[in-house]
This record gives structure tokens, sequence and C-alpha cells, in this order.
């Protein structure tokens, strides 16, 4: 959310749902956790065994960053936003309200759209539905 789309608020990890040559990854980002007394997880491919299907693949990731020898990208806004409302953590509003504002969404019924081309098969958990409806709310009275 930072790097891909200057959103200022941060967490402790970063999310990644797809890692070329995995183990090599994750041997470096332990090392990096060592040399910056980060947690263990701080690289968190978590997300790949999560409990829900797994999304269609993103068609507009982010690139933000890109060299001969590596090239990361970040999640669409969409892809992004699709993942939080299906997730409905409690610390996701932040985020939902972010993404709401900067696909300069009105509508729950845009929610679900995005929602339905990210996750074709399923529905927005109803115990989700109050949280982005709280979040459309918050962004239409700023």
């Amino acid at each position: 959310m930072i790097l891909a789309h200057r959103c200022l608020r941060a967490t402790g990890d970063v999310d990644v749902l797809e890692v070329d040559r995995r183990d090599e990854v994750l041997q470096a980002a332990g090392d990096v956790a060592r040399e910056l007394g980060l947690p263990r997880d701080w690289l968190n491919d978590a997300v790949r065994t999560a409990p829900w299907p797994v999304p269609r693949p993103d068609t507009r990731p982010v690139v933000v960053y890109d060299s001969p020898h590596l090239s990361v990208t970040g999640a669409s806004a969409e892809q992004l936003l699709a993942m939080k409302v299906r997730a409905g953590r409690p610390g996701a509003r932040d985020d939902i309200q972010f993404l709401i504002r900067r696909l300069d969404i009105s509508t729950l019924q845009h929610v679900e759209a995005i929602h339905h081309a990210v996750f074709p098969r399923d529905h927005i958990p109803e115990t989700n539905i109050e949280v982005i409806m709280d979040c459309l709310d918050r962004v239409r009275d700023e």
C-alpha cells in the first residue's frame, strides 16, 4: 500500500502473494530481519495459504521497482480492495477507506463489482458489508 499507492499508514509486515525462488527469498528476508532488527516474519507470504479462494491474477499490478535482477510489483488498488473487504480484519477499515477514496467509489455495488472481478465465485461475507457501508459513509462525509 505504501510503495504502490502512497498510503501513509504502515503495518509491521509486507504481504507477498507470489514469489519466484521462494526459499531463497525468505532466507534473504531472514538475513535482512537480523541485520535491521525486524521481526522474522516481516515478509509475510502466509496470504498464499489464506482460507479463501486464490484471487484471479491481477491484470494491473503496479511496478514499484525494476532492475535487470529484480522486479517488484504491488497489487492494483482494485485487487487490494477486493482482498481487504474479503478478509474483513479489524484493522482493514483505514485501508478500505483509503482505497475507496483512491478509486473514487461511492456505492456498495461498485465495491461488489470489484470484488466479483477478483473473486468471481464468492460473495463478500455478510459481516463485512457493514464495514464497507461505514467506510463509504465516512468517505462521503469528508
